[in-house]
């Protein structure tokens, strides 16, 4: 107990932060979804990079959060009528937005 005691009254005079993985995300769909697609992203915390277009389909390229992506591609599926592929691969780290850090770190 002395131990875990005492790392908490270290890590807060350290003031350390919190790391979220960010995800590259790629989704292909008809332009008929554009904007329920850009919604959703931008619901999940998700920052559109890219919007481009590719034997008539669009390409949306954005990174969302790790967190928020969780039964995304179910969502998506329904969202679009199953009309939505999607691709994930780990981007990169970034610090958790601190409105969310205040409500994990007690």
């Amino acid at each position: 107990m002395a131990a875990r005691d005492g790392f908490r009254e270290i890590g807060k005079s350290c003031k350390p932060k919190l790391m979220e993985p960010i995800m590259k995300v790629e989704i292909q769909t008809i332009e008929d979804y554009t904007g329920a697609v850009t919604a959703d992203i931008n619901k999940r915390r998700g920052i559109i990079t890219s919007i481009d277009e590719k034997s008539g389909r669009k390409i949306f390229t954005a990174e969302v959060p790790l967190a928020s992506t969780f039964g995304y591609i179910s969502d998506l599926r329904t969202l679009t009528s199953g009309r939505a592929s999607i691709s994930m691969k780990l981007s990169h780290y970034t610090l958790v937005p601190d409105f969310i850090a205040n409500t994990l770190v007690t």
